[in-house]
């Protein structure tokens, strides 16, 4: 087995980092490493999500983190959050996962990649209030951008006004 020692960060490293911690070590690991890093308004909701996580998956080895059983966690996240949401929980796993296999090497691979995510509906449509409509249009006669105010009190859509600056 030596030959596939490639080094302090080889393949037989990965493999016995792995087996030697859990989803739980790994989720505490990036708390005290990553978590601290990234922007105050993200942590909240991260940290959320990985205490989720944790408590449903902690116990397993990293080797044992299948993507089957992604799958089936995830779709336990489905009932009662939004698709947005679950797909949020799952792109915190695949960081924490990421972080794992680029940067300490506790595991080969990252198998939340190989997981899809749920399809999320498309962005809503907003129309602009009365209130909003007018504050707008004295912006603009502000500026003398006379296609906007042309378009918004012809009622033309914001994508025929994209289309007129095109």
């Amino acid at each position: 087995m030596s030959w596939a020692h490639t080094g302090p960060f080889g393949t037989l490293h990965t493999a016995t980092e792995a087996k030697r911690h859990t989803l739980g070590d790994l989720i505490d690991h990036l708390f005290s490493e990553v978590l601290p890093q990234k922007r105050p308004s993200t942590i909240p909701t991260q940290t959320q999500h990985l205490h989720w996580w944790k408590s449903q998956l902690g116990h397993f080895l990293l080797a044992d983190v299948t993507p089957a059983i992604v799958v089936a966690y995830r779709n336990m996240l489905t009932y009662g959050r939004a698709n947005a949401t679950v797909n949020r929980y799952l792109a915190v796993l695949s960081h924490t996962f990421t972080m794992a296999v680029r940067e300490w090497q506790w595991c080969a691979d990252n198998p939340v990649r190989k997981v899809s995510k749920v399809k999320e509906p498309r962005g809503r449509v907003r129309f602009l209030s009365d209130d909003e409509c007018e504050r707008l249009l004295a912006a603009c006669q502000a500026s003398s951008s006379t296609v906007l105010v042309r378009c918004l009190s012809m009622s033309h859509r914001v994508n025929m006004l994209c289309w007129a600056n095109g």
